[in-house]
């Protein structure tokens, strides 16, 4: 799966490199414990929920004030958001 930049630029819009730094440091994390060697696209979004926006781990239901922080998402994130 190929990472959308689009898409992480907007999650990323104001915040610093070193924010997106920690980010990408975490979805590494995540595709290790799923014993992959590369990082996808749902790894950054999952780091960025939770870094960034301080969504929980498991997102059931997500609180609207974490929902009013969001900036423009795509297709792929709300889907994502769903699982």
């Amino acid at each position: 799966m190929e990472i959308d930049i689009d898409d992480i630029s907007s999650f990323m819009e104001g915040h610093s490199c070193a924010e997106l730094e920690m980010v990408i440091n975490e979805a590494g994390i995540y595709a290790v414990f799923d014993k992959r060697t590369k990082i996808e696209q749902r790894d950054i979004i999952k780091a960025c929920m939770r870094l960034i926006f301080d969504a929980p781990e498991s997102v059931e239901y997500i609180d609207s004030n974490i929902l009013k922080r969001l900036p423009y998402m795509s297709q792929d994130m709300l889907l994502f958001l769903k699982y």
